[in-house]
């Protein structure tokens, strides 16, 4: 889980990201604020920050305790596209009442809104779908995964893939999967199904 290492490759293969850069305590100021500053290995937004001014900046970079991705902040809506054995699911919007889909809006906070196929302009729908299967092949996701957009002024910015999204009912994934007709058992069964035909599933011991 390299957010840097994935960007780059986003970037390798057509996909749109956000000018930033690896940074380490101590490091000089990498982007103009306003930015986003997330550690480089981290998953469920934990750390996220958005730093509105240059003090913000060094102040944050000077409590790092490992490597973290400097970004510009692109403003725009938050989206989501799933993607599970090769399928596309429906696109999801993320809607924070904070602003910002961090570690507290996704699991301390009920108010955060999540629209299935909302509304998006057909053009922009077919550049995240055609982004997420670029994604999914040049990662070598297998299975099942998720990838992050923001839906900026100049069109779609890849934020990073998720490689093991939440797997609850309610969770983004599941959730669009429930909208195409495919409920939490039946997606884990194909999910089971799909990996046990790759060699025996082995018990941990």
């Amino acid at each position: 889980m390299d957010k840097n290492q994935t960007r780059l490759l986003a970037a390798q293969h057509g996909v749109t990201i956000a000018a930033g850069s690896v940074v380490h305590r101590g490091s000089p100021t990498p982007c103009p604020p306003p930015c986003i500053l997330k550690p480089l290995d981290e998953g469920s937004s934990v750390g996220l920050e958005l730093l509105h001014t240059d003090d913000e900046v060094a102040n944050a970079i000077k409590h790092l305790t490992g490597p973290a991705l400097c970004e510009a902040f692109v403003p725009g809506r938050e989206c989501t596209v799933p993607w599970v054995l090769g399928q596309v699911l429906p696109v999801v919007e993320i809607t924070p009442a904070a602003g910002l889909y961090d570690h507290e809006a996704k699991y301390l906070r009920d108010d955060t809104v999540f629209t299935v196929e909302p509304k998006i302009d057909p053009e922009v729908h077919t550049t995240l779908e055609e982004a997420t299967r670029r994604m999914a092949a040049n990662l070598g996701a297998r299975h099942l995964g998720r990838a992050d957009f923001i839906l900026g002024p100049d069109g779609p910015v890849f934020l990073e893939w998720n490689a093991m999204p939440g797997f609850t009912a309610s969770s983004l994934l599941p959730r669009a999967a429930a909208h195409v007709g495919i409920p939490l058992p039946d997606l884990t069964d194909r999910l089971v199904r799909a990996a046990h035909a790759e060699g025996p599933i082995m018990p941990i011991r």
